[in-house]
């Protein structure tokens, strides 16, 4: 993530956390609501809504 910065994209402190702890776990899939804070993450990350579609 240290590249988005330096490229100016800087994510919110929160979403780093939350990326960050997702990352270390090596969770599977990380659902979240706002899907657009981390479409530069390059984990599985899926919308909540679209979630509970399936």
């Amino acid at each position: 993530m240290p590249h988005l910065i330096s490229n100016g994209q800087p994510i919110d402190f929160e979403d780093t956390i939350t990326a960050a702890t997702f990352i270390k776990k090596r969770g599977d899939a990380l659902l979240i609501k706002n899907i657009n804070n981390f479409s530069r993450i390059p984990e599985k990350v899926i919308d909540v809504e679209e979630f509970f579609k399936r």
